[in-house]
């Protein structure tokens, strides 16, 4: 970021990306991860200097109803961040083979 003179604005969610991977082709063992990361970001996001996270573009009625699953898990049920994305992601699935079937 340093030499390209980019400052916490410039970290998005592909930016983000390209570092993990580069981190991850480089041989590092650690911060090789989006949950790695967190915090840090986290941090800067409530600072106010890094951007907030891009909202998904929901496409299906599907979608729309697994997202509210996930506000109802973090409203209702007090669920941390990695316990809602695992629960939308099985609903997700469960969907999406109701849809089918």
């Amino acid at each position: 970021m340093r030499r390209r003179d980019w400052g916490p604005a410039a970290l998005d969610e592909h930016l983000t990306r390209q570092f993990l991977a580069a981190r991850r082709a480089d041989g590092y063992a650690a911060l090789r991860s989006a949950r790695a990361l967190a915090p840090l970001l986290g941090h800067l996001r409530g600072l106010g200097v890094a951007p907030p996270p891009r909202m998904p573009v929901l496409q299906t009625p599907a979608d729309r109803l697994a997202m509210r699953f996930g506000e109802y898990l973090a409203r209702e049920r007090g669920l941390a961040g990695d316990s809602i994305r695992s629960y939308t992601g099985v609903a997700r699935r469960f969907l999406a083979g109701a849809a089918h079937g």
